[in-house]
C-alpha cells in the first residue's frame, strides 16, 4: 500500500474506523438516516431504517462492554502493580527474598496486559464487521430512495 492508499479495494466504507469508544463517521450518517423516518409507504426504506437502528444499537452495546472490560482489566492492572510496589525491597530488610512473588505479579501483568490487546483486536474485528454491514445498508438505502448519481446524502458529501 501507498500513503494515499486508504484500503479501499472497491468495498464502501473505508473511512477510518476511529477509537471503540467513539462512534465511526458512518455510525453517525446511519443515525441522521434511520431518524428521518420514511413514510408508511416505503416498506423498503422502512425495513433498511429498522436494520440499521438494530446494527447501531449492537454497536453501542459493543461500545459498552469494551469500557466496562477495560475498565475491568485496568483495575486489575492497577491491583498488580500496587502489589509489585508494596513487594519493593526495602534497605534496612535485607532478609526478605521477595523474588518469586515479584516474578508472578509481573507474568500476572503480562497475562492482563496480552488479554487487553486481544480483547481490543476481537472487539474491533466485531466492530468493523458491524460498520461494513451499517455502510451496506446505507448504500441500499440510498440506492431504493434515489439520493442522486453522486451516491451522497443531499449535503454534497458522500455517506
Amino acid at each position: 500500500m501507498n500513503g494515499d492508499d486508504n484500503g479501499d479495494n472497491g468495498h464502501w466504507p473505508r473511512e477510518p474506523i476511529g477509537r471503540l469508544d467513539e462512534p465511526a463517521p458512518v455510525e453517525l450518517k446511519a443515525q441522521r438516516v434511520a431518524a428521518m423516518r420514511s413514510g408508511p409507504d416505503e416498506p423498503i426504506l422502512g425495513l433498511l431504517e429498522r436494520e440499521m437502528e438494530f446494527l447501531l444499537e449492537h454497536l453501542e452495546e459493543l461500545r459498552a462492554l469494551h469500557r466496562d472490560l477495560d475498565r475491568d482489566l485496568l483495575r486489575s492492572e492497577a491491583r498488580v502493580k500496587t502489589d509489585l510496589l508494596r513487594l519493593r525491597p526495602l534497605r534496612y530488610s535485607l532478609n526478605e527474598n521477595h523474588e518469586p512473588q515479584r516474578a508472578a505479579l509481573k507474568r500476572r501483568g503480562e497475562d492482563l496486559a496480552r488479554e487487553r490487546r486481544s480483547l481490543s483486536l476481537d472487539l474491533s474485528t466485531r466492530r468493523r464487521g458491524l460498520l461494513e454491514r451499517l455502510a451496506t445498508l446505507l448504500e441500499r438505502h440510498i440506492q431504493v430512495r434515489g439520493g442522486g448519481d453522486n451516491g451522497g446524502n443531499g449535503d454534497g458529501h458522500r455517506l
